[in-house]
């Protein structure tokens, strides 16, 4: 069967440049998050069953701008796999295995904290979106 595309769409005000933690996240979870060293930059990555089977990162740290909002925005299509920021597609794309899909995770969902410890996201976010579907195939203007 064709595993369909998805969207993991979210605005946030960083109010300091700093490491902002996942903004799902439980046992197995997705994970969004910005660490401030440019081994990893801005993250997502899907871990099931204690095994990560997804992960797409910019790498960098430059054009994130503290007290300001950015749209973020994740996307499948296919086995194409994006990463954006502010309309504009940040790092590489990736492929993913067709089986890879949104894992149906029965544990309580957990915006914008760590539950394994203490790191909380200082800022705001809003209108995050998350459906199963690719709502961005290319470059675009960021609402």
């Amino acid at each position: 069967m064709e595993r369909c595309g998805f969207s993991f769409v979210i605005f946030i005000f960083i109010s300091r440049k700093k490491n902002f933690p996942s903004s799902v996240k439980k046992n197995d979870f997705w994970e969004f998050k910005f660490n401030s060293n440019a081994l990893t930059g801005l993250q997502w990555r899907v871990v099931e069953n204690s095994v990560e089977t997804v992960n797409v990162a910019h790498g960098a740290t430059s054009g994130y701008t503290a007290n300001t909002f950015h749209h973020f925005a994740v996307v499948r299509k296919g086995t194409d796999l994006k990463l954006y920021r502010d309309g504009t597609q940040i790092g590489s794309t990736v492929t993913v295995a067709k089986t890879v899909d949104i894992p149906d995770f029965t544990s309580n969902v957990e915006i914008g904290r760590n539950p394994s410890n203490a790191n909380v996201f200082v800022g705001q976010m809003d209108e995050i979106r998350i459906s199963r579907s690719a709502q961005y195939d290319g470059n675009f203007t960021a609402p």
